[in-house]
């Protein structure tokens, strides 16, 4: 036990005792892993107890969804890994190394060998270790700890030598139920945010025509003629693949160099665009232009965006620049065609698989689209549009929110 004495940056009012550093194993009555039942997969149930595994434990949570079940007799085998209420639960091997969370049920369930069992002490909050483990001191821990040069995982000699500060119990307690508290918030935000955008999926489905379909399931009041059927190659004007070159980027050069890392969200971003001087004929050749539609043709394949106003910008060479014919079909139309089901099934017939995913231009132009009235077109396009406002605002809501903890998290532990 060592003899330091800290206190963090923010604390709750009354609370002026130094914090004092403890190692896992001096304030926990367990630290033990679980095991995989002789048969693996098959032995497991569609009911029974519970058996917590790595893909269990998520975001600070435990997650359910595709849980798996063991017999009453294999969980009297592994009687010594039940887990009880207020364990801390933590992944000690594989990709999700580090991830941790508190088991908050009544009832019976046990682990596998990947799921290590912190029980603490009396006097020591479950919550406060969990949170210790998911702060970046604690991630720290974790990584500095791993077993072995491969770095295959955690033993749980290493997990009884993590040290962290703590105060006393009552303050430990404070500090969980805030985070509890902003976990609940976060988790909210997040149900939300996954329902707005399944409610986008399900418009998606519903407002274009499925296939040998004339006409969308839902429709807005007024419309009601049936949907023309044309091939992309027909409503393009022009198109181009991007711009290459070793050119070394500069701030201070003319032009920006727009890559697929621009286009985030189907939308542009210029936040940390490289720029690049190139010639006059290569700027005429390879600029962007009002009204372009240019689409991502390798790695994040789906992706595009719209260019709403003239910017001194060459598109690269990860990119394919569209010019449609804007009287037949407008971009927006087009952009939440090409998130649709209908052109995706069209997609996944034609994109090039290799180590890379790749497509090209006469690919897209081969593809079908059915298209109504521009006037339909644009109440459609509107409408997704609001849609996709609304997700973002969530979105951008529940980063402030996680940001948030990740600030607090460094200012209310040491």
């Amino acid at each position: 036990m060592t003899s330091n004495h800290l206190a963090p940056v923010i604390r709750f009012k009354g609370f002026t005792d130094a914090w004092e550093q403890r190692k896992l194993g001096d304030i926990t009555k367990k630290i033990g892993s679980g095991k995989t039942p002789k048969g693996g997969n098959s032995t497991y149930l569609d009911v029974g107890i519970p058996l917590i595994r790595s893909q269990n434990i998520f975001g600070n949570r435990l997650d359910f969804t595709d849980i798996a079940y063991i017999s009453k007799d294999t969980d009297n085998e592994m009687k010594n890994s039940r887990v009880n209420e207020n364990d801390v639960l933590l992944n000690i091997t594989g990709a999700s190394i580090g991830r941790s969370a508190v088991y908050r049920e009544k009832f019976t369930a046990n682990v596998n060998q990947h799921v290590c069992i912190i029980r603490p002490e009396k006097h020591y909050s479950s919550n406060f270790i969990q949170l210790n483990l998911s702060s970046y001191k604690g991630q720290k821990e974790v990584e500095l700890n791993q077993a072995g040069g491969g770095r295959e995982g955690l033993n749980f000699k290493q997990i009884s030598k993590m040290s962290f500060y703590y105060p006393n119990y009552n303050e430990q307690t404070k500090i969980g139920n805030f985070f509890k508290q902003l976990d609940g918030t976060i988790a909210l935000h997040q149900r939300e945010l996954d329902l707005l955008k399944e409610q986008k999926k399900g418009f998606l489905q519903k407002m274009f025509p499925k296939k040998d379909e004339v006409v969308p399931e839902i429709r807005f009041a007024g419309f009601t003629d049936a949907w023309e059927q044309r091939k992309v190659s027909d409503i393009t004007l022009f198109h181009k693949q991007g711009y290459y070159t070793k050119e070394e980027y500069s701030d201070t050069k003319k032009y920006y160099l727009l890559r697929g890392t621009e286009l985030t969200s189907n939308s542009l971003r210029l936040d940390d665009t490289p720029k690049i001087n190139a010639t006059e004929k290569d700027y005429e050749d390879f600029r962007v232009k009002k009204n372009d539609f240019l689409i991502v043709r390798s790695g994040t394949v789906g992706t595009y965006s719209i260019i709403y106003e003239d910017i001194p910008a060459i598109f690269g060479s990860y990119l394919i620049n569209f010019r449609f014919n804007l009287s037949i079909v407008t971009n927006e139309f087009f952009g939440y065609f090409y998130q649709s089901e209908l052109f995706k099934s069209q997609l996944l017939k034609i994109v090039q698989q290799s180590s890379n995913i790749n497509i090209n231009a006469e690919n897209i132009k081969s593809t079908l689209i059915m298209l109504p009235s521009i006037e339909e077109q644009t109440k459609i396009g509107n409408f997704f549009k609001q849609l996709d406002d609304t997700i973002a605002l969530h979105q951008c809501e529940l980063e402030k929110l996680q940001e948030m903890k990740k600030a607090f998290l460094q200012k209310m532990f040491v």
